[in-house]
């Protein structure tokens, strides 16, 4: 299951523009010792041969924005949040 979460990240590298009309999705993998995601866009439309995967759409502005936990996105090591880890954690198990 993929879900919309909106990353503010500090590198280019983790993902590549998308062309208008695409969303990105987020894919939680695993959970090893560290957290690790890849991104994927989708066409918005929801035509017939849309291929978009099911997913969860989460909206979030929870507590201090301290970004202290790590991911790794597409390869990436970002820093989010600890809320926000948590709730990537709870949608994974």
């Amino acid at each position: 299951m993929y879900s919309i979460i909106i990353l503010n990240m500090s590198t280019q590298d983790a993902y590549k523009e998308l062309p208008s009309g695409h969303l990105r999705l987020l894919k939680i993998d695993s959970l090893e010792e560290i957290l690790n995601c890849t991104t994927k866009g989708f066409p918005l439309n929801r035509a017939p041969t849309c291929q978009t995967p099911e997913y969860d759409a989460v909206s979030y502005c929870w507590g201090k924005a301290d970004l202290t936990a790590m991911i790794s996105c597409n390869g990436v090591i970002i820093k989010i949040t600890p809320r926000l880890y948590d709730m990537l954690v709870h949608l994974y198990l």
